[in-house]
């Protein structure tokens, strides 16, 4: 792997997680579409039971009205075949209706399996983001240890920051003072070294 500097590695972490945030976003809003057209097929769906439903009452009805009349009449009856022609294009439209109900349920089916499909792979796209994410934080943390760096609040860093402008002042105004305090730190330092 190439050394890269700190900041590289968390400008291509932070491009990153934009990436996958931006992917999470487009699936939300493909899952919240696959979701309004399943909502519209379940309600059309609906919709042509209860016609279907309505056009086989009104077809019972119908038979039953023809079915008592023929009983009661003497006469001889006989079908005309204009009428015979249009009872049995009524069958086979009801019929093919009767399809077109099964293919709506079909493609119900379909969808429904395309939706879990699509939450299945978005799992597994979150899973991978997540494992990346943690590898990059455990390569940086990694890589500070070996360059002897390590991470401070900003509140500790803006604390010392004061402490050493307080110091370099009191030594300014306080010349004699201020070098037995340099020679004090000088002698910290030697015994920490040894």
């Amino acid at each position: 792997m190439e050394n890269k500097s700190i900041t590289e590695i968390i400008s291509e972490f932070t491009e990153q997680s934009k990436s996958v945030a931006k992917k999470s976003e487009q699936l939300t809003e493909t899952t919240d579409r696959i979701k309004e057209y399943l909502n519209s097929f379940h309600y059309d769906v609906i919709e042509q039971k209860k016609i279907t439903a309505e056009n086989q009452e009104n077809l019972l009805k119908a038979v039953q009205i023809f079915t008592h009349h023929l009983e009661n009449t003497q006469v001889k009856t006989e079908l005309k075949t204009d009428e015979k022609k249009s009872i049995l294009s009524l069958k086979k439209n009801l019929k093919v209706f009767n399809w077109s109900l099964y293919g709506f349920l079909g493609l119900g089916f379909i969808s429904l399996i395309m939706f879990s499909l699509s939450i299945i792979f978005a799992l597994k796209f979150y899973k991978v983001s997540i494992q990346t994410k943690q590898e990059v934080r455990t390569e940086i943390a990694l890589e500070m240890k070996k360059n002897g760096e390590k991470i401070y609040r900003e509140a500790q860093v803006s604390e010392l920051e004061s402490d050493m402008k307080i110091v370099k002042e009191f030594i300014k105004e306080n010349p004699t003072a201020g070098k037995e305090l340099l020679k004090y730190r000088a002698d910290i330092i030697k015994k920490k070294g040894n």
